[in-house]
């Protein structure tokens, strides 16, 4: 088993590419990248073209025991349930209350309206890796996307959302072990046409993902939508439990319920989806600009930016506007970064889950702030503008564990608080208790360069 085979869910905010013009915004109803074909002579397309969630909508698993061999039936022929497997779940939903590693809960309703749970629909037609009877009892089944319907309309008048909740999964001697994972919602409308959806053949998946599609099955292309304003957004899954996680999250207004099962922990991440700049550059491949540390660009190249430093270059070729935008409601955990920090071993939490670093801004130097004596510590950075020409208004979530924050910072309350440069019109910095989370929230941020923010 190499580790190509794990999905690794990178930096929310890092995931970018490029596109052909500077000056005119993306046509798609949600922005997505701009085909590489549409490059001329020696461009190359650079950008930050932000993922939805995982790049896989399926589970796929390998048997590390027989030459990485495609395994779909745990349990079955080839694929022995004691065997060393590895690979990504994504989690179905719930069908009792022993089931693990799944989805118990989606509720998609308008601001300030109870929290009326959304509809499931269906499990998209997918790759899946089933488990033989004789492990069922301990080993949970992969899914795919779920689809869930809301009286909660997207931007397009749909009312049609696609769950990915995906997890890294290894399992030795019949035991499962799972790590990184990622959970998002994402508007669709369901669109018709020559489209053709992940299948197995000759003992592998073929999969043709398009970018402008959270999933795809055979003719059909859940194509990306915004979310409509005042939309809220709540989802419980079955996790492992953990020691040292902590979530990083595009969202904002966010609430974290968790509590320890028998099994692992039920985590509820509750928040509004934000709106993330995206930028986009049809860049000469012979001269690229330095500052995008962009190494070795080819012609009809897709290339991608994310670094602090990287977005102040772009911000000069762009007029500080972004080319784009698109609405997002998705959290990943991070708890190498957090291990990274020195908090891991030193620093427990009331459940398992120690924070979220939630935020709109187009990049950070971490969805884990780092800390700094007796403070954290993250950068972010964005452009002035929105494609519209009019300012960004960019927003920061911290959630901390009371327990892991007394731990940390020697706090029982936190306050957060931005560079005066980085204070739009209206700034505002709050901060609350809710049960064992305390939390910290700055609003109408101006992404005008490199802001520190810094939790105390």
């Amino acid at each position: 088993m190499t580790a190509s085979r794990f999905v690794k869910f990178v930096a929310l905010g890092a995931s970018i590419l490029l596109s052909l013009s500077v000056a005119q915004p993306a046509s798609a109803k949600a922005w997505t990248p701009t085909p590489g074909s549409t490059l001329t002579g020696n461009q190359f397309m650079a950008n930050t073209a932000e993922n939805s969630a995982a790049n896989v909508t399926y589970s796929v698993l390998y048997n590390e025991s027989r030459a990485d061999s495609l395994c779909q039936e745990i349990g079955g022929a080839g694929c022995g349930a004691n065997d060393r497997l590895n690979g990504t779940f994504v989690m179905p939903v719930c069908t009792d209350a022993a089931d693990t590693l799944c989805i118990s809960n989606v509720a998609i309703f308008k601001e300030g309206s109870a929290a009326t749970p959304a509809t499931w629909v269906r499990q998209i037609k997918a790759p899946v890796v089933n488990v033989a009877s004789a492990s069922a009892a301990t080993i949970p089944n992969g899914g795919a996307t779920q689809i869930y319907s809301s009286a909660v309309p997207n931007a397009s008048g749909n009312t049609s959302y696609a769950v990915t909740a995906a997890i890294n999964v290894a399992f030795a001697g019949g035991k499962l072990t799972a790590d990184d994972y990622s959970v998002a919602v994402v508007p669709f409308n369901e669109k018709r046409g020559g489209f053709v959806g992940p299948y197995i053949s000759s003992g592998q998946i073929n999969d043709y993902t398009q970018p402008e599609c959270v999933f795809l099955e055979d003719n059909v292309c859940g194509e990306i939508e915004d979310f409509s304003a005042g939309t809220r957004v709540s989802v419980t899954v079955r996790v492992p439990a953990v020691a040292n996680t902590f979530l990083g999250g595009r969202m904002t207004k966010v609430d974290l319920a968790s509590a320890r099962t028998a099994r692992g922990v039920n985590l509820t991440v509750t928040g509004n989806p934000v709106a993330v700049q995206q930028l986009e550059l049809a860049v000469d491949a012979a001269n690229p600009p330095a500052g995008l540390e962009i190494r070795r660009a080819y012609a009809k190249q897709t290339k991608r930016f994310s670094s602090l430093k990287a977005i102040n270059t772009a911000r000069g070729l762009l007029a500080n506007k972004a080319s784009g935008s698109r609405t997002f409601w998705q959290f990943n955990n991070w708890d190498g970064d957090l291990v990274a920090n020195s908090l891991a071993s030193k620093c427990a939490s009331t459940a398992g889950i120690k924070g979220m670093f939630a935020t709109d801004a187009l990049t950070t130097d971490g969805f884990v702030p780092a800390r700094d004596g007796g403070a954290f510590k993250v950068s972010v950075n964005g452009v002035l503008n929105n494609p519209d020409g009019k300012q960004d208004a960019g927003s920061v979530d911290v959630v901390l564990d009371s327990r892991f924050a007394r731990c940390a910072l020697g706090k029982t309350s936190i306050v957060t608080s931005a560079p005066s440069a980085a204070r739009g019109p209206g700034y505002k910095a709050t901060s609350a208790k809710q049960g064992t989370w305390i939390k910290a929230s700055l609003n109408n941020l101006r992404y005008s360069g490199i802001a520190l923010i810094t939790v105390r």
